[in-house]
């Protein structure tokens, strides 16, 4: 994210990262990419401030071997120099906040889900990651009708989107490879609403057809709040 100048984690766990697939190219969406340098300085004197403060929070960006930049893994001022100053710590933290609220503006929320399956469907079934594989796979070759809602970015969240699509909906489910059901956890902060049920599995082994398919029944259904799956060798 060299735009917004910010660290961002990509969503993967062990089936994905085990894995080789081969995709159709136009669900790549190849031809939406496109280089975003953002703010750039092109010729960088020696008091150029790669941390400067600005009103939106992102600083004038000047490349490797424009200029001498100074970083540092510890807090430090505009220049770049360790700052254990209170008042620099409160700044810089705001800085880096004003990032995040810049991305929430101009990321579309859209373009952070995924919807597959019938959009009115009375079943709405949240995941990410390996089991939406899974999850289409079961959409298109089971009687099971639901709309499938793939997470695409966790923060910021699509809160006013995800809470539009969950209205109407007789039951929501979230398919998740975790004890907790994280993100379950992670709509009701964002939006107030509650998930009906669950289907978790964390024995480090990615979601089977068979299984999964028995416990969206199961939840369906059968009205199970919470079905955890043990599949696998």
């Amino acid at each position: 994210m060299n735009y917004w100048g910010l660290v961002f984690f990509s969503e993967i766990e062990k089936t994905l990262a085990n894995s080789y697939s081969t995709v159709p190219e136009e669900e790549l969406e190849l031809d939406k990419l496109k280089a975003e340098r953002g703010k750039v300085v092109d010729n960088p004197d020696h008091s150029y401030k790669r941390f400067k403060f600005t009103e939106e929070g992102l600083s004038p960006r000047a490349f490797l071997g424009k200029t001498t930049i100074h970083y540092t893994g510890d807090e430090h001022d505009e220049l770049g120099h360790i700052s254990e100053d209170p008042v620099n710590r409160t700044l810089m933290h705001e800085k880096r906040m004003k990032k995040i609220e810049l991305a929430e503006k101009e990321i579309p929320e859209e373009e952070r889900v995924k919807v597959y399956g019938n959009k009115d469907s009375k079943y709405l079934v949240f995941t990410w990651a390996s089991s939406t594989g899974v999850l289409r796979d079961i959409l298109e070759e089971s009687n099971l009708d639901f709309t499938l809602v793939q997470i695409r970015m966790f923060y910021p969240f699509p809160k006013n989107l995800i809470s539009k699509l969950m209205e109407g909906r007789e039951k929501v489910i979230t398919v998740e490879g975790n004890y907790l059901a994280q993100t379950s956890l992670l709509i009701k902060m964002f939006t107030g609403k509650e998930v009906d049920s669950s289907i978790l599995k964390w024995n480090g082994r990615p979601f089977l057809r068979d299984e999964l398919e028995g416990a969206l029944v199961k939840v369906m259904k059968e009205g199970e709040k919470r079905v955890v799956l043990n599949g696998g060798i």
